[in-house]
């Protein structure tokens, strides 16, 4: 509705002693009763007129009242067992990832603009890197089964743009060598490109002979892609090529797998 007041230029239209704009904007001030649900409803709707909402901050509002809703579950998952979770972890260990995560599949559904915005504004606010980091692959693997050509390629370019202001100790090299092989299939930008080689090679000291193992474009005579090796290598000499190494706000030193 709020778009809709924008676009057909009634903000000025009375009702009572408010006008229909002011209304609206009283109801968003009342956030704090809202249900998930609801808000989960009306970033949904949004998604298609995001330019409007976005600059009347409305969008913004939502998601800081989602992130706020999400404080418990990412309290939840400092205690770095969630990173290390496998078929001999406790029954603990699986809560604790079960209540850090649970909120994965309710966002996913959220276009990639608005997926930028909610992690710029949890990295703004001190959430835990390793959460956001898994919650930016668990993304990519549910978009990337719906997604036309187009969308695949943006959904990757955020999701890559959001991990490299993670800090590498929350991403787990074998994750991002996953990210690899569809952006090696795609049209996505070299800035982007060279992010994700940055944050492999940042860490390719952990990356196994099997992860290094890819094959070389079409139509080269050579069977494995030796120049994106020594492309890695050079990152990791450099020190991921200006990639920020050193440990960030909100990160955690367990490894996302």
């Amino acid at each position: 509705m709020y778009s809709a007041v924008r676009f057909m230029g009634t903000d000025s239209f009375v009702l009572g002693n408010c006008n229909l704009l002011q209304k609206i904007d009283n109801s968003v001030d009342e956030l704090g009763v809202w249900t998930w649900s609801d808000l989960l409803v009306a970033l949904k709707h949004c998604q298609d007129s995001q330019q409007v909402a976005t600059s009347s901050g409305v969008i913004q509002k939502w998601l800081d009242t989602l992130i706020v809703r999400l404080a418990m579950a990412t309290e939840a998952s400092s205690s770095g067992s969630i990173s290390s979770v496998d078929s001999g972890s406790t029954g603990r260990s699986i809560n604790i990832l079960a209540r850090a995560t649970w909120w994965f599949k309710d966002l996913s559904v959220l276009s990639p603009n608005l997926i930028e915005m909610l992690v710029k504004s949890m990295v703004s606010r001190k959430h835990n890197h390793v959460i956001i980091g898994r919650f930016l692959f668990y993304y990519l693997k549910s978009k990337f089964h719906t997604a036309s050509s187009d969308e695949k390629h943006r959904v990757l370019e955020i999701v890559i743009d959001m991990l490299y202001t993670l800090d590498p100790n929350s991403i787990s090299c074998k994750s991002l060598f996953g990210v690899l092989r569809p952006v090696r299939c795609s049209n996505t930008s070299k800035s982007c490109r060279n992010k994700l080689e940055s944050m492999i090679g940042s860490q390719i000291d952990q990356a196994t002979l099997d992860d290094l193992l890819i094959p070389s474009p079409s139509g080269r005579s050579y069977r494995y892609d030796v120049n994106l090796v020594l492309r890695l290598l050079k990152a990791f000499l450099r020190g991921g090529c200006g990639y920020p190494i050193s440990p960030g706000p909100g990160a955690q030193n367990p490894k996302t797998k």
